[in-house]
């Protein structure tokens, strides 16, 4: 210690002197240096707790940003606690294991305890969204959100992270909900944490999305390998085919020829007629390999299920070793399905295969059973199955059978069991994919060990009497004397058609060459008659050929035999010009009634004697037909004919004599008559196989000019000349222009575009007959259902909609609804509309209720709901609904049975699933309106019918004036019934006209 003090004794003082020692000062200064010592600790730690605070500041902001960005990252972001884990870790690693990873393998016990020790500390939102979750609580442990039997990567990650200090893996994952989930992960632990890893920083991205889209191309890739595979094989065929059909043509056309020389012994003739048959057969096998390589367009059409069981049969059994036993239980006669008989042999064939390659190594029986079955609700074992008639093929092998796990897989694309020379596994997806298509199904049974039962159900045709599609030829093959121009480069070929053609009378020019042929054309220009030509030729095909002939004589009938071309059917030999073609090797008798029916049928409508002029007000005729059935033109329909006349109501009595006189089948042999292929579809509706509205109108635009008819398009009719109650002609624009007959035939007032504009409702009133007030019908009808924004455009096919007026059930319709901009629309609502538009006009309430599960009743969609339940009941209900419904009506369906999106399926009550069953049977829709009668496809009212002659359709209040089509007060549901209705009357007015 420093001491300060001051000596002040009196003799001092007394002497007026002041004496400081050192002693004295010392102790001064000392103080002074604790003072400044004092002052600038007190001034460093100032300094330093102000370091402090900035410092603590800055590390704030530091980890708000930090957790910002944790928790607005797109990517789900995790921060983990290992340190248990690293300490349990290090625990076994001091015990002496050395190869951690196969130790952890090993022994599941450990790893589930080193499992248990992880910690989720931290998740962001995106975390929580991607695992469909509301809340970090439902996320403490890894345990929460490892994918069962997944602990592998766990132990993976750990032994990444001890040796790497990181860790990457792609893995599968499932939502809460229970949805699919593929995920890329990657593990690091946090810097300065190496030791304890108290810090494991995870990102977690969701590329569920990019790794179904990469699926999806390699899948596509396959099918392109796939299809450039048949494509090859299909081409082959084709080939193969033509070579054929070439070297069979002259063995079967020679034996034909000879069978027709009197002269030869009947041994001879005997064996000519042996030779005849056998080539039919090779002819037949050709047509079938062409059949199974698919090189045929799809032609749906009522089908002989029986007969393509039969063909398959017999095309089968050679091949089949004689270890297999082939046997059959076939009922007979049975109704047809509507179906592509190529696809149908597809169908077969492959379930044969499979049936085979189940006994190849074995003995064993392949069995075919084909019977007619009635399916009620509770058998329907598919939602594609509704109730009603079925035909049931049973094809049914005793090989080694199919477990269930693999049963479960059978339909999905790609999946096979067989070695990779046996098959591709699209067999059965596609012949799955084919049946579904026509209202059809498949069920298996098998055990294994004992065999498989492969079922397909397709639905029977309700069809009273077969349509004539086909008409026999009859009596004996006509004969001529025109002058014809043969080519073909096969010299056997043409000379063989040429004794044909010379045995029937005709003169016949011959030439293999297509350029000969070209130079005797120009030759002989006004001497030929007709042209027959093959269609693949070298140096110019067929076709080449009949484009530079048409340059020189445009009306020229050409002719067309082939052995084999993708490239050309019915429809588009059509469209390019071509009468008609017959298929190598050429038959006599189709050759010669081929022939005879191209040179005749120009003129057949002139020879009745009849002058015809039709008048369009438009520029361009049949504008509404080319537009009918969305631009496909629904013909027809093959219903039978008591069917057919319930489809118009009341009307239906009127149309008796007229569809007697000109019914469906009339019309179908009419077309099929001018070259158009015809196409079945389901529900019996006839369209042309070419789907193409356009085609029809020109197929009907040449015939009237061809029977000499003459068409005064732009032309618009003012009104009708009748004097004594007799028509006696039109004005035309202030015109007269006399006539003995008249035939209304305008059209209604829908469409107005077209030139339908209802102008024939005043020609009727002003001849004196009574019309029926016209209003729209078959039209969309509008309701005021608050969610429709959301539906539009939705499409809900196999569905039920009934119909109430005033409370009390009146009618329903079974099909496709479409939801339309401002109500509803689709089949079956257009059926409905008609009911509902009357009643609306007289101002009756009218409501719909949308049965979205017809094929399950109460008790069966209960044990549905309870099934599904079961399984998904980890599900949200928002996520458990989507398997239910298609996606638009989930919201729907909550929305109106008030149930949670968020709520959890297991925690579904009884009372909550009795609303979702009722909903799904009752989705009720108040109709406020319908379409305006432009929208409608046809007008309902006009002329009334009982001021028609059903005979003939003449007014039976002015002699010599008819009417015809939607002009008469007949109208039916959508399918074909009105256009036939059309094209029935209008034959009867045309024909009677003639008489």
């Amino acid at each position: 210690m420093v001491l300060f003090f001051v000596d002040s004794t009196p003799a001092n003082a007394a002497l007026g002197n002041i004496t400081v020692s050192t002693d004295q000062i010392v102790p001064v200064l000392g103080l002074v240096v604790v003072i400044c010592l004092l002052l600038l600790l007190i001034m460093l730690n100032h300094q330093k707790k102000k370091v402090i605070l900035q410092t603590a500041r800055d590390l704030e902001k530091a980890e708000a940003k930090y957790r910002l960005l944790f928790q607005q990252s797109p990517i789900s972001l995790w921060e983990e606690d290992f340190s248990g884990a690293k300490t349990y870790v290090d625990a076994l690693l001091r015990d002496g294991v050395t190869d951690l990873g196969q130790y952890l393998a090993s022994h599941p016990d450990a790893l589930k305890a080193c499992i248990g020790k992880i910690k989720i500390t931290d998740v962001n939102a995106k975390a929580l969204e991607l695992y469909e979750m509301n809340d970090r609580q439902q996320l403490s442990t890894i345990e929460d959100i490892l994918p069962q039997g997944s602990e592998w990567i766990i132990r993976e990650e750990i032994v990444n992270l001890l040796t790497r200090g990181h860790y990457e893996i792609t893995i599968e994952d499932r939502t809460l909900s229970g949805r699919e989930l593929t995920l890329e992960l990657r593990a690091v632990v946090a810097e300065g944490y190496e030791t304890t890893w108290e810090k494991v920083y995870a990102s977690v991205i969701d590329i569920t999305e990019q790794t179904r889209l990469k699926n999806e191309k390699k899948a596509y890739e396959k099918q392109i390998q796939q299809s450039q595979k048949l494509e090859a094989i299909g081409s082959l065929a084709g080939g193969i085919a033509h070579d054929f059909n070439n070297i069979l043509s002259p063995i079967m056309g020679r034996a034909e020829l000879m069978l027709l020389d009197p002269q030869n012994s009947s041994v001879m003739r005997e064996h000519c007629q042996r030779i005849v048959e056998a080539s039919k057969r090779a002819r037949g096998l050709v047509k079938q390999i062409l059949t199974f390589s698919r090189k045929v367009e799809q032609d749906i059409q009522p089908v002989s299920l029986e007969h393509i069981v039969d063909e398959v049969v017999q095309f089968i059994r050679p091949t089949l070793p004689s270890t297999i036993t082939l046997t059959q239980d076939i009922t007979s006669p049975l109704p047809a399905v509507m179906a592509d008989s190529t696809q149908l042999h597809q169908v077969v064939m492959n379930l044969v295969t499979n049936a085979f390659h189940a006994m190849e190594h074995t003995k064993g029986t392949l069995h075919f059973s084909l019977h007619s079955v009635w399916l009620d609700v509770a058998d329907c074992f598919d939602e594609n199955i509704l109730p009603g008639r079925y035909l049931c093929l049973v094809v049914a092998d005793t090989g080694h059978g199919i477990d269930k796990a693999t049963l479960n897989k059978i339909f999905d694309p790609y999946f096979s069991t067989k070695a990779k020379n046996k098959g591709t596994g699209l067999g059965l997806s596609v012949v799955h994919g084919i049946l579904r298509s026509y209202g059809g199904s498949i069920k298996v049974e098998s055990t294994v060990g004992e065999g498989t039962r492969m079922m397909v159900y397709l639905p029977a045709v309700e069809i009273k009497d077969a349509p004539k599609v086909q008409r026999a030829y009859q009596g004996p093959v006509p004969k001529g004397n025109e002058h014809i121009l043969l080519v073909d480069d096969e010299k056997a070929v043409a000379e063989v058609i040429k004794d044909m053609l010379e045995r029937l009378g005709y003169s016949v020019t011959m030439r293999v060459s297509s350029f000969e042929a070209l130079e005797a054309f120009r030759s002989l220009n006004l001497h030929i008659d007709m042209v027959i030509t093959d269609l693949n030729m070298s140096h110019m095909t067929g076709l080449q050929l009949l484009s530079k002939i048409r340059k020189l004589r445009d009306d020229i009938p050409f002719l067309i035999t082939t052995g084999f071309s993708e490239q050309f059917d019915n429809a588009k030999s059509t469209f390019i010009g071509v009468d008609g073609y017959v298929n190598k090797p050429v038959l006599f008798e189709e050759l010669g009634h081929t022939v005879r029916t191209i040179l005749d049928r120009a003129g057949v409508a002139a020879e009745q004697g009849a002058r015809v002029t039709v008048y369009e007000k438009m520029k361009t005729p049949a504008r509404k037909l080319r537009i009918t059935g969305k631009g496909r033109c629904n013909l027809t329909n093959i219903a039978p004919h008591a069917d057919f006349l319930n489809h118009f109501g009341r009307s239906g009595r009127f149309l008796r004599q007229a569809f007697g006189a000109f019914f469906s089948e009339d019309l179908i042999c009419f077309f099929k008559d001018l070259g158009l292929d015809i196409g079945y579809e389901r529900g019996g509706r006839v369209f042309p196989a070419s789907g193409d509205a356009q085609l029809v109108a020109r197929l009907l635009l040449d015939w009237v000019r061809a029977a000499g008819a003459r068409i005064q398009t732009g032309t618009s009719v003012d009104e009708l000349v009748i004097e004594n109650q007799q028509v006696k002609g039109i004005l035309c624009h202030n015109q007269y222009v006399p006539a003995d007959k008249v035939i209304l035939a305008t059209g209604g007032a829908s469409y107005p575009r077209t030139g339908s504009t209802g102008d024939g409702y005043r020609f009727a009133e002003k001849a004196g007959h009574a019309v029926v007030p016209i209003r729209p019908n078959l039209v969309p009808l509008l309701t005021d259902y608050t969610g429709l924004k959301k539906l539009e455009g939705l499409n809900l096919r196999n569905i039920n909609a009934r119909m109430f007026i005033d409370g009390k059930r009146k009618t329903q319709a079974f099909g496709e609804l479409t939801f339309v901009k401002s109500g509803l629309g689709g089949p079956i609502i257009l059926t409905l509309s008609a009911v509902a538009v009357d009643a609306l006009i007289a101002g009756k309430g009218v409501r719909i209720n949308i049965d979205l599960k017809p094929a399950l009743d109460e008790a069966k969609l209960e044990a549905r709901l309870l099934r599904d339940l079961q399984k998904r009941h980890n599900e949200t209900m928002g996520s458990f609904l989507r398997g239910l419904l298609p996606h638009p009506l989930v919201q729907c369906c909550l929305e109106e049975t008030e149930i949670g999106a968020s709520q959890m399926a297991g925690q579904l009550s009884s009372q909550q699933r009795k609303k979702i069953r009722y909903w799904l049977k009752n989705w009720p829709f108040t109709i406020t309106g319908f379409g305006t009668i432009e929208e409608a496809i046809i007008t309902a009212g006009g002329v009334h019918t009982s001021e028609i002659n059903p005979n003939t359709m003449e007014s039976k209040k002015v002699k010599g004036l008819y009417v015809a089509g939607e002009l008469l007060d007949i109208q039916a549901d959508t399918g074909g019934y009105n256009l036939q209705a059309a094209f029935s009357t209008g034959w009867v007015a045309g024909k009677a006209c003639v008489d």
